[in-house]
């Protein structure tokens, strides 16, 4: 019974108790992820929304925005300089685009934002799965062991590993940053250094990936009405905390969490334990993730 009671009272404090706020929330979630995943995009034109209840649910307002993103997305694409996240973030001012329409024409915006983001998140995963499985590297570990000495995502993660033998880490660095600056690195002769840690830990990283990120396709794209279905919050919070901490992709982690957040909600058409996760973990990412400057 206290449980329920505070329950009540943090949705309440968040605006978590009807409909109309939870939509203001939702939309406001869907402007910032690009706010704080591209810092250099046209950030005034966000916060007019984010601040002002009345524009955020203006249709002009969204159909203006995403335009202006759509462009930037097109214009940037055409010379390969779009990250694959990316594509995510326009496919959610699109979404908040539509909810705002449908809504203005007095239809189901709850069933239509709800089963959206149910949809975007199984496709998301399933698409990644397939591509795991198109891709070698992927099966025997190599992907994952290149990258923990090569990506600045999993540096600290890697730096823990190795420990006492961190001269491997820097030298990898060193051979990589000589095949960026040369012309001709398909005859360059390198050689990148591992240890049997880090390639025993990349090849369980490799099957875990794939087996959570195919179950978590199948959970969301399964009908409600199947029981296996209920497991998809869960599964997917998994997912989240165990990859996230090392693979630090805070845009692409704060776009699959407002998807979460939003089908988790709409799916019961009130606020849950999961919906609350969700949130939270959200928030505290985008702490961590905003680009402040000095």
């Amino acid at each position: 019974m206290q449980y329920k009671v505070l329950f009540d009272k943090i949705n309440s404090y968040l605006g978590l108790n009807n409909d109309e706020a939870f939509l203001i929330i939702a939309l406001r979630i869907i402007l910032l992820v690009p706010c704080i995943a591209i810092p250099h995009l046209f950030i005034s034109l966000f916060f007019p929304g984010i601040i002002f209840p009345k524009i955020i649910l203006s249709k002009t307002y969204w159909i203006f925005i995403t335009s202006i993103m759509f462009i930037y997305y097109v214009l940037n694409n055409l010379d390969d300089l779009i990250a694959n996240h990316i594509h995510v973030y326009v496919f959610l001012m699109i979404l908040g685009t539509l909810t705002v329409i449908v809504r203005s024409w007095n239809y189901d915006w709850k069933s239509f934002l709800g089963i959206s983001a149910k949809w975007l998140i199984g496709m998301i995963f399933l698409l990644a799965t397939v591509g795991k499985f198109l891709a070698p590297e992927f099966a025997d570990g190599s992907f994952f062991e290149f990258i923990a000495f090569n990506d600045k995502r999993f540096e600290g993660f890697t730096s823990v590993l190795l420990g006492s033998q961190s001269e491997v880490l820097s030298g990898n660095r060193q051979v990589l940053d000589a095949l960026l600056i040369t012309n001709q690195p398909e005859n360059t002769v390198y050689n990148f250094k591992s240890t049997s840690l880090i390639s025993s830990i990349s090849l369980y990283m490799s099957y875990w990936t794939v087996i959570v990120e195919g179950l978590i396709a199948l959970l969301f794209l399964l009908p409600d009405k199947l029981k296996l279905s209920k497991y998809r919050d869960i599964t997917l919070l998994i997912f989240i905390i165990t990859t996230y901490p090392i693979a630090t992709v805070p845009g692409f982690a704060m776009s699959l969490l407002l998807l979460a957040f939003v089908q988790s909600y709409l799916k019961n058409d009130k606020s849950s334990i999961y919906t609350l996760l969700y949130l939270f973990i959200f928030l505290f990412i985008s702490v961590f993730a905003f680009p402040y400057s000095p």
